[in-house]
């Protein structure tokens, strides 16, 4: 790929920080909208639904990504996110009780969830794959936590006084700024040719990347269905105990204020010595194991009051997965041949991804109802013994490939 600027940690931190804010807004709005009007029941089909966005969302950004000017096609992006937005805040108003209205709104965060991973990650890789050591990738991906941060504290003491189209409205200004902010980004383009040129790679190179792409994938997939059933589970225990709407959006939006600022003080202050140290391998194996430490937690709770608190606290695991898993994971890219790297992004970030959310999205529509909560816990409890499987195993073959290279 082409690179216009030496230096663009600037700019992609300000990406980080300006689509992460209108992402966290429209996450707690979402959430709490959905369940304070429609009802937790509701859930699995917006997940649902969401996921079947995210994929044909995804399944045009990968071709987008693949072939056409990155730069413009993160114009156009938010450009209509910008849109779309501001309709939903004109629809709020006449049909704040709709299911459509309210669920599109959830359905948004995911889709703007999705496209951010996609494009911080391409655009991380494209720029600093090359580079000796992870702090870059620390630096760009500390603009997420900070705009969690202000957007957290922001929604949590105004969510009585701002009302929900004004809150929309407020996102849809973010969206503008980033969409004039992109036009500073250096110009990044993979020719066509080049694109393709994978094709033509030796076998042996090509058989080796494969096997290190489907178990990355792997890895990815297990990971959302598992952090799915969990946020399932947090979501429903959230709107059992505080019932009201207006607690909820000051509780999400507490949670991500407080969480995001921990990951900060962690990406600051740690996150890239302990990955040049240590490697990806230590947060992309520790994560999974912690979450299961919160399972079995979840287990043996007999009250709602103690449900409520292991899940808030195991839902600030968030701070171990975005402050040090993330990161290792977007540098787990960085040893793929530049021709096949951002394809290998697009693939298993926007369209594996949201399958799998989708297939759990489709178990909750049809189980929830018919199993404990206990039931459900254990499901995931079994599923990371294969996450940690392969995560083990893309960490050993990391390092591998890495070693292997000519420096």
């Amino acid at each position: 790929m082409k690179v216009g600027k030496p230096n663009p940690t600037a700019t992609l931190f300000g990406f980080s920080f300006l689509s992460t804010a209108a992402y966290v807004l429209t996450r707690a709005l979402g959430v709490s909208l959905l369940m304070a009007r429609v009802g937790s029941e509701a859930l699995p089909l917006a997940l649902s639904a969401s996921a079947i966005a995210v994929i044909a969302i995804s399944f045009l950004t990968r071709f987008a990504v693949r072939y056409a000017n990155h730069r413009l096609c993160l114009m156009v992006t938010w450009f209509a996110l910008g849109v779309v937005t501001l309709i939903l805040s004109l629809k709020i108003v006449t049909m704040p009780y709709s299911f459509v209205v309210v669920g599109t709104i959830f359905v948004l965060a995911e889709v703007r969830g999705c496209l951010n991973t996609v494009y911080s990650t391409t655009m991380a890789n494209d720029f600093f794959a090359d580079s000796t050591t992870a702090r870059p990738f620390v630096l760009v991906f500390a603009g997420a936590p900070i705009a969690g941060i202000l957007a957290g504290f922001l929604l949590s003491y105004e969510a009585s006084v701002i009302s929900a189209t004004t809150w929309l409205a407020v996102i849809a200004g973010l969206d503008a700024m980033t969409m004039l902010l992109s036009c500073f980004l250096p110009d990044w383009t993979q020719p066509k040719n080049e694109a393709l040129s994978v094709l033509k790679a030796p076998p042996k190179t090509s058989n080796r990347l494969q096997h290190y792409r489907y178990r990355l994938a792997a890895l990815v997939a297990l990971k959302v269905i598992v952090l799915t059933l969990v946020g399932y589970q947090w979501n429903v225990v959230v709107n059992d105990y505080l019932l009201s709407e207006e607690k909820m959006i000051r509780y999400f939006a507490a949670f991500y204020a407080i969480s995001d600022g921990l990951i900060l003080l962690i990406q600051l202050a740690a996150s890239g010595k302990l990955l040049d140290r240590f490697g990806i391998g230590v947060p992309l194996r520790m994560y999974p194991v912690c979450l299961a430490v919160m399972g079995l937690a979840a287990v043996a709770s007999d009250s709602l009051p103690m449900l409520m608190l292991v899940f808030t606290v195991g839902s600030g695991l968030n701070v171990l997965r975005r402050a040090l898993h993330d990161p290792g994971l977007a540098a787990a890219y960085s040893i793929l041949d530049p021709r096949i790297r951002s394809e290998t992004i697009v693939l298993v970030t926007g369209m594996i991804k949201p399958f799998a959310e989708f297939i759990a999205a489709l178990g909750l529509l049809f189980y929830a109802d018919f199993v404990t909560a206990n039931v459900l816990t254990w499901a995931w409890i079994g599923l990371l013994l294969p996450w940690f499987y392969f995560a083990n195993w893309v960490s050993r073959r990391f390092v591998t490939v890495r070693d292997a290279s000519p420096s």
